[in-house]
């Protein structure tokens, strides 16, 4: 059974047009253990928390209602809902976006997907999604404190669109896919790259400092 977690993020709530220009992600932002929705608008990077909704009797409920603060809305209180309706699961569903950073967007040249593929993983392995671009000159990331992302700097001098080495100049992602996944399972994302001709590439996560 589906159901409405969200209505942001549309083409109609606030322009979120084709995906090549405003990609959108699920990820956990603030690592309280539930996902959150992601978007890069004209502007910045926009977030809505994940929450259990403890009042929804309607849809189907698919975790357990978790008593931490800012987890459950009813109102004024955040005292955990199973102590007043007897209820010991809930759903998850979205709030309203908030401004996280103006980082990665269309209007400081981040034109299209195609060109500057951006992600949302965890690189250093502290359970807290960053951003992850591929830009002009390689790879740059923004690490997430919690309530925001911290200034980009630049990880890697591969994957980009310019980058120096014309072995690793990835000008397009329909014919040089990238994508950042954990490899090697020590919980920091790394990155993979597709090159026509030559193969499969991965530069490993050392955590904050480069891949």
């Amino acid at each position: 059974m589906t159901h409405l977690s969200s209505d942001k993020f549309l083409r109609n709530y606030g322009g979120w047009g084709v995906l090549d220009e405003y990609p959108r992600y699920l990820g956990h932002f603030d690592n309280d253990g539930i996902l959150d929705f992601i978007g890069y608008a004209s502007d910045g990077i926009y977030l809505t928390y994940g929450r259990i909704d403890c009042t929804d009797t309607t849809r189907e409920r698919t975790k357990s209602c978790n008593c931490k603060v800012g987890y459950i809305t009813n109102g004024t209180s955040a005292t955990c809902l199973r102590a007043i309706t007897g209820m010991d699961t809930a759903i998850f569903s979205g709030g309203t976006p908030v401004l996280t950073t103006t980082q990665f967007v269309k209007n400081n040249g981040w034109t299209n997907y195609d060109m500057y593929p951006r992600f949302v993983k965890d690189v250093d392995g502290d359970g807290k999604a960053d951003i992850v671009g591929m830009f002009n000159s390689g790879t740059e990331v923004a690490f997430s404190n919690g309530s925001t992302f911290d200034a980009k700097s630049l990880k890697s001098a591969e994957y980009g669109y310019a980058s120096p080495d014309p072995y690793f100049k990835f000008t397009t992602d329909n014919s040089f896919p990238r994508w950042v996944e954990d490899v090697n399972g020590d919980k920091k994302a790394d990155i993979i790259g597709w090159v026509p001709g030559s193969g499969t590439w991965v530069a490993f996560s050392t955590g904050r400092t480069n891949f």
